[in-house]
């Protein structure tokens, strides 16, 4: 984002958007890769899911703006793609979490098991 005259932030160009959005959007619902960190994969997917949701936000103004007889740039289409992407996302982060509980609650459930009285 660049920033105005006052100092206020000023959204990227939909041009420059749209044009990376059509560099990556095979990408975009691709998981990060298997063997990274736990906490590197949660990391990975909330920046991306931020990315998609100014890119969302993005593609919808000028989605609208075109309605009106603008330059085209983004496609209604786009706009689907992307949310899709979104939601994708939106779940891998979820089950990233889940997975985050449930290896401390087995790591707490062995802290806390009983020793063998026998031994």
């Amino acid at each position: 984002m660049s920033r105005t005259h006052n100092g206020a932030r000023q959204p990227q160009e939909p041009t420059l958007s749209a044009e990376l959005y059509r560099n990556f959007s095979e990408q975009l619902d691709m998981p990060p890769e298997s063997d990274l960190d736990l906490d590197v994969r949660y990391e990975i997917l909330l920046s991306k899911v931020v990315y998609l949701r100014n890119l969302m936000t993005q593609c919808f103004s000028a989605v609208n703006r075109q309605l009106d007889g603008a330059q085209l740039v983004f496609t209604p289409q786009d706009f689907v793609n992307i949310q899709n992407s979104f939601l994708v996302t939106r779940d891998l982060i979820r089950e990233c979490l889940l997975t985050s509980v449930r290896v401390a609650v087995d790591q707490q459930a062995l802290l806390h098991k009983p020793a063998d009285e026998g031994t």
